[in-house]
């Protein structure tokens, strides 16, 4: 998320909170559309952001994947032959 809409949203959510804390003087705010659209916009925001950084972890976990993987690869590659076996040629 850039932080641009980071400090957006955190906006958002700050007027959300205000709203909600003071309902006897902004009832009427809450009881109509605008808090609805708010309420909808902090909900796609938080469905986009949880998206993203499902996406970033995918990725994430696909690049680091192989370099925990490779000093197991190595372990089996090159694990010692047992003594007291002869093997052929």
């Amino acid at each position: 998320m850039k932080k641009k809409q980071q400090h957006r949203g955190e906006a958002f959510r700050r007027v959300q909170q205000y709203l909600d804390a003071h309902p006897e003087d902004f009832g009427a705010v809450n009881a109509s559309d605008g808090r609805q659209q708010l309420d909808a916009a902090l909900t796609e925001l938080d469905t986009a952001v949880r998206t993203q950084l499902a996406g970033f972890r995918e990725v994430r976990g696909e690049r680091l994947s192989p370099r925990r993987l490779a000093p197991a690869r190595r372990r089996r590659r090159w694990r010692r032959r047992p003594r007291g076996r002869t093997w052929a040629r």
